[in-house]
């Protein structure tokens, strides 16, 4: 080998080993829960220890495939596929009833301690950073095909007063933990400028739950065509599922060919 190619390789290796040094650098050092330090590189890359990982409310409870409401909330018939089984055997009575717009929802836990208190944080706290082990935990989660991530939009006045969307932050480290994956295959792409919330309502957290459809009806608009794209729609918590179904109605009426919704917290059905 020429000595010019030898230098160069011996270059790009440094640079590759400076690289790899950063980002351990930059990797989470401590827990987002527990706060103890994290020593595994495993626990590292998740952003959590793997103790607080697994003990997240409700993180392994069987949950309707569809809005991933614990299945826990209704009892099966005895001898009938998934009584006795765990996981998601078939959509619950509500979504049987009464389909929503969208045919998955992943949820990673319960919207209940110590979760809560991190999603908090990350919405209300400013602890951005909170994002990243969000965003790891719910990409290794996705067991079905998608095209693109879209985060549920702030409404102008809002984002200007928060600073920032936290859907799209949690949005953006699924892509990102999705592309660290290399079995994953293609890169999965999200975008905060294909759905705009076109009204700026009262918070939904202010209203009753069954006042918040209504509140919401014709709030989001789609600024592009999805014909045939494989969609899923992002935010933090899910509690009566409103926001998110009116943000599939404008997703499908853009020609959307699935449907997905995908939550950092379930909010357990009363």
């Amino acid at each position: 080998m020429p000595a010019g190619a030898k230098s160069g390789s011996r270059t790009l290796g440094l640079l590759r080993q400076r690289g790899a040094s950063l980002v351990h650098g930059l990797l989470p050092r401590c827990c987002a829960l527990c706060s103890l330090p994290l020593a595994e590189p495993a626990d590292r890359h998740s952003g959590w220890c793997g103790p607080c990982a697994a003990s997240l409310p409700g993180v392994d409870a069987p949950r309707c495939p569809v809005c991933a409401q614990r299945t826990t909330a209704w009892p099966l018939p005895p001898g009938e596929p998934g009584a006795t089984t765990p996981g998601p055997a078939r959509p619950c009575p509500a979504c049987r009833d009464a389909p929503p717009p969208f045919e998955r929802t992943i949820a990673l836990a319960d919207y209940a301690p110590p979760l809560d208190r991190l999603v908090l944080a990350l919405k209300f706290g400013h602890a951005v950073a909170l994002a990243r082990p969000l965003g790891v935990a719910l990409a290794a989660r996705i067991d079905f095909p998608v095209d693109l991530l879209l985060p549920i939009p702030l409404s102008a006045p809002r984002l200007a007063e928060r600073g920032f969307n936290q859907a799209w932050l949690i949005a953006r480290a699924i892509a990102r933990a999705h592309a660290c994956d290399s079995s994953a295959g293609k890169d999965l792409r999200h975008d905060a400028g294909v759905l705009a919330r076109v009204r700026h309502d009262p918070p939904q957290a202010l209203q009753a739950l069954r006042a918040r459809a209504a509140n919401l009806r014709g709030a989001f608009s789609c600024q592009r065509d999805l014909a045939g794209l494989r969609v899923a729609i992002v935010d933090d918590v899910m509690t009566s599922g409103a926001t998110l179904a009116e943000a599939a109605r404008a997703v499908r009426n853009a020609g959307a060919s699935f449907v997905a919704t995908i939550v950092a917290a379930r909010t357990l059905r009363d």
